[in-house]
């Protein structure tokens, strides 16, 4: 055997190693195990130095110390060290920006870039490099958008913009820059309406285009205009209303129907249009209750309890006690499914102690 097809396959070996080690990177990461995994991924990046050049075929060594370096990226970043994190999606960014210079035609190099790009940009923001990080996502929303341009076919990249599109939203809000965080939300509203338009029966695209709806919204109301949030929750509730028609067992649907309309509910409270608010949050409490696993004590619980509340304080606002009590009540059984649930938490008892001093509280303005 020559000496140069000995060394084909000896990468082939190290590519199959490799392999391995990143799926089982990628498993120990999904349970949780995010320090087995970052071991696994430092011993893919040695497998990759044994592999020298590759002068066959170059663009596969590079391709492959991109994806690691990404991969570390991401490990690191979700234990926390953000610096060190940093450091390797920017390796990760240059590998496959050199790449894209020597192959610009290759769409899995532009994604990698694009993903690399936004992993760089919200590192760097978290950072405090607020200007540096918004520019470097926005690199990634052009690459992503150039790509769904060019492949409509293709679902992943609408949605990989429209959520690098949400991100930006998100950051430019909490850099409190509302003026360029509403139109990031605009333009993930407009790539949701696309994708949910091009592919109806996908559940999770319909439900990523009315959650657009409510990220707007939240920024209009950071920005002080309420009559527009209130709109755009409207818009949005009707999203969710629809296409919870169509895909009956979509509990990702249902709860994001309990969000819009509690979050309705919130504003027109803030308005004092407590009548109005009263009717989200009842509405918000019927879709609540109907969530699969109430009696498990879940989340969804929790938020009930609030929702619970929040119908009660409305009733108080609107002068009737006597449903407050009621609504009272149903706060009194939650918190005892929660209770049973968990029967250590002193918190629970005491929430249930002031409740029972709400209500002798109302019923001595009865008549």
């Amino acid at each position: 055997m020559s000496l140069k097809r000995s060394k084909k396959n000896d990468d082939q070996t190290q590519q199959l190693i490799l392999a391995t080690l990143n799926g089982r990177a990628f498993i120990l990461r999904s349970l949780g195990q995010i320090e087995a995994s970052i071991v696994d991924i430092r011993a893919g990046q040695a497998r990759i130095a044994l592999m020298g050049n590759n002068q066959a075929d170059p663009i596969v060594i590079e391709r492959l110390r991109g994806m690691q370096h990404l991969n570390l990226g991401l490990g690191l970043y979700g234990t926390g060290r953000h610096e060190e994190a940093l450091v390797e999606f920017a390796k990760a960014k240059a590998v496959y920006e050199e790449l894209v210079r020597t192959y610009p035609s290759a769409s899995g190099h532009r994604e990698r870039l694009a993903s690399s790009c936004n992993s760089v940009g919200v590192a760097k923001f978290l950072a405090g490099e607020v200007d540096q990080g918004i520019a470097d996502c926005e690199y990634a929303a052009s690459i992503w958008k150039q790509l769904a341009s060019q492949h409509p076919e293709v679902p992943d990249y609408t949605n990989s913009l429209l959520e690098v599109e949400i991100n930006l939203a998100a950051m430019a809000a909490k850099a409190m820059r509302f003026d360029i965080a509403e139109g990031f939300a605009r333009r993930a509203m407009e790539s949701g309406h696309r994708l949910a338009e091009s592919f109806p029966d996908v559940v999770d695209f319909v439900i990523v285009s009315a959650r657009s709806h409510t990220i707007l919204a939240g920024i209009q109301h950071q920005r002080g205009n309420a009559e527009a949030a209130i709109a755009t929750l409207g818009d949005a509730i009707r999203l969710f209303e629809q296409a919870t028609d169509r895909f009956r067992e979509a509990v990702a649907l249902k709860d994001g129907l309990a969000v819009a309309l509690a979050m309705r509910g919130d504003m027109r409270a803030r308005r004092l249009e407590y009548g109005q608010s009263l009717e989200d949050y009842e509405a918000a409490v019927e879709v609540v209750e109907k969530l699969p696993g109430q009696s498990a004590g879940v989340t969804q619980v929790r938020h009930l309890t609030d929702l619970q509340a929040s119908c009660a304080q409305m009733c108080i606002h609107t002068g009737d006690s006597k449903q407050a009590i009621i609504w009272f009540e149903r706060v009194e059984e939650t918190l005892q499914r929660r209770l049973g649930v968990n029967p250590g938490d002193d918190s629970l008892r005491e929430q249930l102690q002031q409740v029972a001093a709400r209500k002798a509280e109302l019923s001595t303005t009865l008549p």
